[in-house]
C-alpha cells in the first residue's frame, strides 16, 4: 500500500514539475505582454540568498485601471520566480511604472519578464 501511494504521489508532484512556468515559455498565461510604460524603474538586483551572485527572472501578471488616462500596475501577482529572489524586487519596480491607457479594457490582464544577470557579457 505504501508503495503505491508513492508512485502515486511521484507521479503527481511530475506533473506539477512539469507544468511549471518559465521565463522563456509565457504561452500559458491568460495575459497580453505589456509593452512601453511611459514611465520605467529597474528592478534592484537582490543581494539575499545570492552568494556568489546568480543569473534569473521573475514574471509577473497585473492589470491596468481605466478610472485615469495613464495607471501604474495593480493586482500584480507573481507568476514564477527563479530561486524565490527575484520575485518581490521585480514586483517593487513594477509597482512604479506608468502606462498610458489606451483602449485597455480594465479586465485584462498582462504580463512581464524581467531577466537579472550580472555577467560581463
Amino acid at each position: 500500500m505504501r508503495v503505491l501511494f508513492l508512485a502515486f504521489f511521484l507521479m503527481l508532484a511530475g506533473k506539477g514539475i512539469a507544468s511549471e512556468l518559465s521565463c522563456e515559455d509565457v504561452s500559458t498565461l491568460s495575459a497580453v505582454h505589456a509593452e512601453n510604460p511611459v514611465v520605467k524603474v529597474a528592478p534592484d538586483y537582490p543581494n539575499k540568498g545570492t552568494q556568489p551572485p546568480v543569473s534569473g527572472c521573475a514574471v509577473l501578471t497585473f492589470s491596468l485601471d481605466r478610472s485615469e488616462p495613464a495607471s501604474t500596475p495593480k493586482n500584480i501577482k507573481i507568476e514564477h520566480e527563479t530561486g524565490k529572489v527575484f520575485g518581490k524586487s521585480a514586483k517593487n519596480a513594477l509597482e512604479k511604472w506608468l502606462y498610458i491607457n489606451r483602449n485597455v479594457p480594465e479586465s485584462d490582464r498582462y504580463y512581464i519578464v524581467f531577466h537579472f544577470d550580472l555577467s560581463d557579457s
